[in-house]
């Protein structure tokens, strides 16, 4: 008895801990990432990202017929 409860209260802590430190990171890297985006001027949601890199792959592959002309 005293020992399931014991196994229970470590199980308890270690997923409390756990999910503490993973949400703080989660936070961090956020927070990290919203300010990289907004001193480079990129955008910061995901879909924008890929729209942007697709017109950036785009217009290379301009240049690059361009130069081949």
């Amino acid at each position: 008895m005293l020992l399931t409860r014991l196994f229970n209260t470590a199980v308890f802590l270690f997923t409390f801990t756990w999910v503490l430190f993973l949400s703080t990171l989660m936070l961090t890297f956020n927070t990290l990432f919203m300010y990289l985006s907004k001193m480079f001027d990129l955008p910061y949601d995901v879909i924008t990202a890929i729209q942007m890199i697709k017109e950036m792959k785009k217009s290379h592959e301009d240049i690059d017929e361009t130069i081949q002309k």
